[in-house]
């Protein structure tokens, strides 16, 4: 593990916010590609979880 992983990591732990914030960006952002492809909307919701 180099020191920029490590960064990223302690990165995540402090700021949850900003890291659900990425997470919900991405989702919406993707949310019509997926479901144009027939993923359905709970896959997007459990994503949100993990």
């Amino acid at each position: 593990v180099n020191k920029r992983d490590n960064y990223n990591t302690i990165s995540c732990i402090l700021n949850p916010k900003l890291y659900k914030n990425v997470i919900d960006d991405v989702i919406n952002e993707v949310r019509e590609l997926f479901l144009d492809e027939g993923v359905d909307e709970q896959v997007l919701l459990e994503l949100k979880t993990v």
